[in-house]
């Protein structure tokens, strides 16, 4: 379980791939990672407090969701899917909710261990405005962490 602050920077190259704002909000995490199931919940908001005059002004609610079940030491089932909440938006254009499921795989490259996974999703709940069917994710993981811990001797 944590609690914390997140930001959001407007750095995106294009209108259409960012808000324009800077913003801050809280968030909260809480989890069970047993040795079969690992199932959490992440939680972020996001308001704006500066940026671009002429760009909407942001209050954003993001919820993902993990669940996983290992198949083996090194494979695993599940997904982890992102549920937006944008309330700045029109009544039709508030929420994207996903559901999905993917697999991935851990390989050893070198020392350090790398996941590799991919997932498919299906927004049951999609914005009318925009927004589409299906989402796709995939991802390449190393362990970062514990490749620093082990240099650092921490």
């Amino acid at each position: 379980m944590g609690l914390g602050v997140n930001q959001s920077f407007p750095t995106a190259t294009d209108d259409v791939l960012g808000t324009g704002k800077w913003s801050t909000g809280p968030a909260a995490i809480a989890g069970y990672l047993g040795p079969k199931v690992k199932v959490a919940g992440l939680i972020q908001n996001y308001f704006s407090h500066s940026g671009k005059d002429s760009r909407d002004k942001v209050k954003l609610t993001n919820l993902q969701y993990f669940y996983y079940y290992s198949l083996s030491e090194v494979m695993s089932i599940g997904a982890g899917p992102n549920i937006i909440a944008n309330w700045e938006a029109g009544s039709g254009d508030k929420w994207t909710v996903p559901i999905g499921l993917g697999i991935n795989r851990t390989f050893q490259i070198g020392k350090v261990p790398v996941r590799v996974g991919a997932e498919a999703f299906y927004n049951v709940v999609r914005p009318d405005s925009i927004g589409s069917d299906w989402g796709f994710r995939f991802y390449i993981i190393p362990a970062v962490p514990a490749a620093l811990f082990k240099w650092t001797g921490l």
